[in-house]
């Protein structure tokens, strides 16, 4: 295994920077559209059974747990 010369270490970690702040703002994103999705059922929750609850509630944190990664 070579060394990374210092311009290769520093275009490493620029690059690296990058992809961990576009997969931030990825995350960002679908935590926005979820807490949007969520708010509209709040305000249809009278149409829901516990059953499509129960559903939603085990979707919830399954996603909840991938954005947690």
């Amino acid at each position: 295994m070579t060394r990374m010369t210092d311009e290769e270490r520093a275009a490493y970690i620029a690059a690296r920077k990058a992809q961990i702040e576009k997969e931030s703002a990825e995350k960002e994103a679908v935590k926005k559209i979820l807490r949007e999705q969520l708010e509209l059922l709040a305000e249809k929750k009278q149409d829901c059974t516990i059953e499509q609850l129960t559903e939603l509630s085990a979707a919830i944190t399954e996603i909840a747990k991938i954005l947690l990664i």
